[in-house]
Formats: C-alpha cells, structure tokens, sequence
C-alpha cells in the first residue's frame, strides 16, 4: 500500500507525511503560484525512492484555471474555449519522460485523469473521495541508480509548463515484462529470460445472468466475484487470465463519446484487481474492447445480448439511447463498420488506449493488450450469402485491418508501452482455422492471436463433438502456428509468432423462453460436471502448440471451477517446470507421411480418426496424442488420451451428465446430444500396458530413448520405459496402464539415452 504523500514544488522542497490522500497544502508565498504545477509522491512508501520495475505512481494538481474548465466540461458546458475534457489529450495532456545519470532517455509514460472513491458494498456505490491531485502518472523504472523526471502539462496542443524531480531506483528480482521468447511460440521474461509456460483460464468480468441490463455499469458488489476468483485461482497456483472490458465491465467508453467519468468508479476498482494480479504473480491479459457493440444487428437477431449493440453505440450518431452525460460532439458514424475508418473515431480510439496504457501499463503483470475481442463478429466483417450470391465484404475487413495496424502502432510506437499485443477472432472460413484475412495477423505489432472456438450441442448436433480436439482445435492451432492458409503454407512468418486459444468451451444451446429451466442453465451445470474435459483442455493447450495451457471461458465464479483448478494446475506446471523452451527449439516445421505440423497429432490422419465410427478401436487409435520434437530430435514431450472416455459413455459415473441427457431433474428437457462421429463403444475400455500405442516421428536413427510417464492431476512420475527408434527416426510409444477411472490420461517425456 501507498501510505506516504510528498509534496514538492518549484523553487523549493517541502516534505510532509500524511496518512489520507486529500492534505490542505501549506501556504506558500509565490507570485506566480497560479501558474505552477505541484507534484506529489503516491507510492511506494518510502519517498523519492522506488524498486526496479516496480509500481511507482506521481499525483499531479494542475492551476485551478484548468480544473475549473474540467469541472465544466463535466457540468456540459458547450463552448469549446472554456472546458477541458480530461480524457481527451488535445485538451490537456500530461507527460512524463525519464532521464538515467548520463542524461539518456529511459521512459516516457502519459498521464491520466484520476478520481478517488471509497466502496459502499451495502448499496452497491462507490462513494467519491476527495484528492487534491486528479492526475497520476504510473511508471516502473527500468534502470537502477539515480533518475530524473520531467513531467509537462500541455494545454490545447500548447505546452505550458513543466516540472523535474529526482529519485533513487534499487534494484529488484522482478524478472521483467513478458515477451516473445528465443523460438517464437512461446513467452519469457525480459529480464531474465527465463521462458513462461502461462496456465489458466479467462476471469473475464463479474455477471452472466439479466442479459437485458448488460448496457449498464455495474457496481462494487458484484465485482467481489472478481476478488473471490482470484483469491481460488491464485490458491490453486494458476498464473495467467485473461479479462475482457465489456458494456458492464471495465469499457470506460460507453455512455458518452469521448467521456469516461462515469466509469471512474470501476476503473478505480480495477486499480485493486490490476494490484492483487501483481502482488500474487498473476499474468493477466487486457481485452480493451467486446465486439458485441459493433454488431450491426437489432435486439430481435438470435444470439445478440439485448441493449448491447450498434444501435446504441455511443460512436453512432444514430444512437438510440443518448445518455444524459456530457460528451464529444458526433463525429459523422451511422453505420457500425465506420468505427474502423472515420478518422474521428480512430482518433477516439487513439485516446481510449491511451488512457489504458497511462493507467494500467506501468504493470510487468499485465501480460499484454487485446485490441478487440472476436473481431470477425463486428461491422459485417465476413462476406454474406444471400441465396445464390455472395456480397463481398472485403473492403470492410481492409477497414478492420488498417484500424488494427494504426492502433498497434500507435501503443507500440508512440506510446513506447513494452506489453504483447493481439486481436482475437472466433471463427475463421468453415467455421475454423482459415482467416478471412490473413494479413490482420500479418501485421508488424501483432505479435499474437486470441483465438475462439465452440463446441456446441444442440438436437441436430453438427458432430465432432467426441473427436473435437484431432478434428476441429488441433487443425486450428497446427495450421495458424504453420501459417497454413488457401491449401499452402502462404505466411511463414506465423511460425514465429504465438498461438493462444484465449477462449473456448462446451456451450448448449439454451432456448431461454422455457419457463421451466429459466433458472437451471444447463451450459453451467454440464461446466460444473465435466471436469475430465476440463483436465483434457489443459492438457491439450499445452502438448498441441498453444503458449498458454487453458484459457477455458465457462463457470470462473464457480465453486466447482474453483475445485477443478485446485485439482489440475498442479499436474501442468509440476510437468512443465524442467522444460526450457528457450534452450529447445520445439517450433519446427516438419512432414509426416504428408501432413505438416509444427506438434504431432495422433492418429495422425483424418481418415484414421474417422475409422472407429464405424468399425471398432484397434491398437493404434484409441489413443489421442499430441507430441512436440526438439530440433535435434533428442527430445520430445506430450500427452495421450483414452479416446473411449467421452461424456456419452460416462452417465453412470457422472450423474449431472445423464440429467442433461435424459432430460431429468432439475431439467425438463435433454440438452445433451450424442455427436455424429459416436463410436461402437458403450462402456470406456480400460488399457492394459503395452496393449496400445502411438508414434512419435523425427526423432534420431536407430537410437534408444527413456520415456517418462506423469500423472495429469499430480504431475508425479508414473513409470520409466525404454524404447529405440527405427531406421527412419521413429518410436512407437507402448502404453503404460491407464484406468478409465484412475488415469484416463497420461503425460510423457522422451529423452535420447546417452
């Protein structure tokens, strides 16, 4: 906590200690005192001197001038001379640059406008507090020794005044901010570069339920969710999320264009929430924007979260639902793809990210900044069929592309702020992987993809439910990690760039009419059940090429979530602590038999996934694998799956399954639907060792190896076995024992004996 405030002014320096952030200011017989700006140190504690990377913040108290044109801005003053929009930069601005010893530049961080509150959980309220300084600026020195700053308030694009101040910067064992590690699909730290496995899920905000209040701020008390998750997440040792600004949560540009005070209370809120992620080492992922807002549907289409679209964007000009708060003037928007391509927007853009990277960029915690969450669902992005034809929407994609490339740019190279940077898509061409525009991904300051993707069940079921990882997520993962599109591998530079499944899960398709389940909503409830589905999307992640293990979207504030993560992050991390992907290449394109792959899928074909539809297991495909080989191929890591163990078969073992599937209490109707690619088997087969096997390709010649068997839940070693290669490099991994109730799963290493 920041305890200690010091105050510092021109022509000298005056020291108090106070323990409330709003202190009268001691007379000061100056003539042009109207003219001067006046510092504050907020934190840390101790005065002018801070840690390494560590969150420093300056309170800044600008003329009364000024403050009473922002005051005025506020009470909707109209004339453009006598208000000032504190979030608006061409108004007032607030810049720190960040000088070491030998006079060299080291930083350069905005400021930002500040409100303080207290929290008033019994009515749901922050209450406003009182702070003499309405501006901060929050960095965290890279340098150690003696640094110098200097702050300037800029008035109108005029700069007025400036500021200097020294402090002392010690050292600290902050390993650094994340970055693109040595062979590109993986992170690591950029202090020490020691590589970064994150493990996970989405805690992306508070409140699912009363869709049709979603265009409405929350208050302080449903975000208590927020802390009771992060409180189980940090227990169970879970260390990257991922949190997404929606119309309710943390979009501080809703009501009013350009106007984010009513906003101020949440933004103070996330200050706590962005602290905690800190202090308990958890990365976290900001999401600055929903999609559903530029949705150019009305309240009536299927699948639109009421009151929360186009029709009532505060870009729009149309904009059915104006607030009563003072606001920018229209900027000329009608339709929902102008957002990307009237200048006036992207220079409203320009200053939301601003204000975000100002406030909560100082973070090496926060892992890095998502423009946009499912940018393919916004402002008819994908071309449209409308019976026979096709309406091309490719210039509306070009749109989205260049606003992509301006904002990237904008963070990376003007704003100087260090953090990774992505957008997310939720479907590509056929639902998966192709990208409608590969060369959004292509873009210089897009170092990632967030990538979506649903399996969903409804009465007539769309099939690869049961083979969803081989069939549908592993094509996703391979063929963007190979940057695989239009049947070639057209952009290679997608191999050195990360792949992050930063959403996805089970969903059943709820029809919200029904009176009777109204309140029993079955995508949780199966959520809540299917925990080994859970255990098998961490795993997945991990051995299929994915930078983050998990990212699960469903049932975050849940207890039984809580519970499942408690149980299977252990197994991850234990499993992944001794694996250095910055000393091993494991990013190597190779071919198998004429499938390209970065990791190895097993069965390794289409046809041979498909083949136990129809016909029962044989010894080389009951096993769902996954395998990533090291450049030198003297070593290798993965995971293999019973693929006999699916929720079909399991309703003995899991009644909360056979409820949704057979319709029973508390449900009146079934939701759980059998998938088309079903298999002939009833019951689960246990495996016997040695009874089953994969291969694993690309390994050394004739070579003997030791595989290592880990528990999935403990990550605690199974057995060890001993194997060698064919004449072609190949291994033909037998299986160990694997109970279906036990051990349904299994992780391996193979390492070249020497």
């Amino acid at each position: 906590m920041c305890r200690y405030l010091f105050f510092f002014f021109c022509f000298f320096t005056s020291l108090f200690s106070a323990q409330e952030l709003d202190v009268p200011l001691p007379f000061v017989q100056n003539d042009n005192y109207e003219n001067e700006i006046q510092l504050v140190w907020i934190c840390p504690d101790k005065p002018f001197v801070t840690n390494k990377l560590s969150k420093t913040e300056v309170g800044i108290k600008i003329p009364d001038k000024w403050n009473r044109e922002i005051l005025a801005f506020f009470n909707g003053e109209t004339q453009k001379d006598q208000r000032l929009n504190p979030f608006n930069p061409e108004d007032i601005a607030i810049d720190l640059q960040l000088f070491n010893k030998d006079g060299l530049i080291i930083d350069s961080r905005p400021g930002f406008y500040f409100e303080a509150f207290e929290k008033d959980l019994e009515n749901n309220v922050w209450k406003k507090d009182t702070t003499s300084f309405p501006f901060r600026i929050r960095f965290s020195p890279k340098e150690i020794g003696q640094v110098k700053g200097y702050v300037q308030l800029t008035i109108r694009n005029k700069s007025l005044f400036t500021k200097e101040f020294s402090f002392e910067v010690n050292d600290s064992d902050d390993p650094g901010y994340l970055e693109i590690g040595t062979n590109g699909k993986h992170m690591r730290f950029s202090g020490t570069k020691a590589s970064f496995v994150g493990v996970g899920q989405d805690i992306p905000w508070p409140v699912w339920e009363d869709w049709s209040r979603l265009d409405k701020a929350i208050g302080p008390k449903p975000l208590e969710a927020i802390y009771r998750s992060l409180d189980a997440f940090k227990a169970a040792g879970g260390n990257y999320t991922r949190f997404v600004a929606s119309s309710w949560f943390m979009q501080l540009e809703f009501e009013a264009l350009g106007n984010y005070q009513p906003r101020m209370g949440q933004a103070w809120e996330f200050d706590r929430i962005a602290d905690f992620c800190d202090k308990n080492d958890i990365y976290y992922m900001f999401c600055a924007l929903l999609h559903t807002p530029l949705e150019s549907r009305s309240d009536e289409k299927e699948g639109l979260i009421p009151g929360v679209r186009w029709q009532t964007n505060c870009y729009n000009d149309l904009d059915q639902s104006p607030a009563e708060i003072p606001h920018e003037d229209p900027i000329g928007i009608k339709k929902a793809i102008e957002f990307y391509s009237n200048p006036f927007a992207n220079n409203y853009s320009r200053h939301y990210f601003r204000y975000l990277v100002a406030r909560y960029g100082y973070s090496t915690h926060l892992a890095g900044w998502q423009l946009m969450s499912e940018v393919d669902e916004t402002a008819e992005y994908r071309d449209q069929q409308v019976e026979d034809s096709i309406i091309d929407h490719s210039e509306n994609r070009l749109h989205v592309r260049n606003w992509t490339n301006a904002m990237s740019t904008y963070i990376r190279e003007e704003l100087k702020d260090p953090h990774l940077m992505s957008i997310a898509i939720i479907k590509g061409k056929g639902y998966s992987k192709t990208l409608w525009d590969p060369e959004l991904f292509n873009l210089k300051n897009i170092d990632f993809f967030g990538y979506h993707d649903y399996m969903y069940e409804n009465e007539s079921a769309e099939g690869k439910t049961r083979n969803r990882n081989l069939l549908l997520r592993f094509s996703s993962v391979n063929e963007l990690n190979l940057g695989y599109q239009n049947d070639s591998i057209s952009y290679p530079d997608f191999q050195k760039k990360l792949f992050i499944y930063d959403e996805f899960g089970h969903f059943l398709s709820i029809p919200r009419k029904l009176p009777e389940d109204q309140y029993d909503d079955p995508t949780i409830a199966y959520n809540n059940c299917a925990d080994f589905m859970f255990k098998q999307d961490l795993w997945f992640t991990l051995a299929s090429g994915c930078a983050v293990a998990g990212l699960d979207w469903w049932n975050n504030d849940q207890v039984d979530r809580y519970k499942m993560w408690e149980k299977y992050f252990t197994g991850v991390k234990t499993f992944v602590a001794d694996i250095d992907f910055e000393k091993i290449n494991f990013n190597v394109v190779r071919e198998t038999k004429g499938n390209l792959s970065i990791a190895q899928r097993w069965p390794l074909t289409e046809d041979e996934i498909n083949r136990s539809n129809a016909k029962p297991y044989r010894k080389n495909d009951l096993l769902e694998a996954y395998s990533q080989v090291s450049e030198a191929g003297e070593l290798a890591f993965g995971w293999m799956s019973n693929r006999s163990v699916h929720p079909y078969n399991l309703l003995e073992s899991y009644p909360c399954l056979a409820a949704l599937y057979n319709g029973t209490a508390p449900f009146s109707i079934p939701y759980l639907y059998p998938p088309k690619d079903d298999d002939l088997v009833d019951k689960p087969i246990n495996i016997e060792e040695n009874e089953y096997y994969i291969k694993i390709y690309h390994l050394q010649k004739n070579e003997k190896y030791e595989i290592s068997f880990y528990n999935t839940i403990s990550g605690e070693l199974i057995n060890i076995k001993s194997s060698k290669t064919n004449n072609k490099g190949t291994l033909k991994l037998m299986s160990p024992e694997m109970d279906i109730l036990e051990n349904p799963d299994v992780a391996y290493k193979v390492k070249l004996v020497k």
